[in-house]
């Protein structure tokens, strides 16, 4: 009889059944997201949907230099305190719908 993995979804979930995180350090699933692109992700990053700043703070622990960006205010303010003495990381309202938005942090984009 061959053994099945167990799947279930994740409690935000809306949609079909999703694997368990295979490691059990994992203690959060925004955190196994994270490190399934970190390996990928280049020196500079520019955050969109930054929020609370939970992967920013991931992010510059690694090292990396980041854009935190949000459409909404009201987060990407907490962000903005959280790392105002952090040099690594800059935080800015951007609106994607907005070509404007995003041309204001051209100096920001890849080379």
């Amino acid at each position: 009889m061959a053994l099945r993995k167990r799947t279930r979804p994740h409690p935000s979930s809306t949609g079909p059944p999703t694997a368990e995180p295979a490691d059990a350090e994992e203690q959060t699933y925004a955190r196994y997201l994270y490190r399934q692109v970190e390996r990928r992700l280049g020196h500079r990053v520019w955050e969109i949907g930054a929020g609370e700043g939970t992967c920013t703070g991931w992010l510059r622990e690694s090292g990396r230099t980041v854009l935190a960006t949000s459409a909404e205010g009201g987060s990407l303010r907490q962000t903005a305190r959280r790392f105002a003495d952090d040099p690594g990381v800059t935080c800015a309202r951007v609106d994607l719908s907005d070509v404007d938005s995003i041309r204001a942090q051209q100096q920001f984009c890849a080379d």
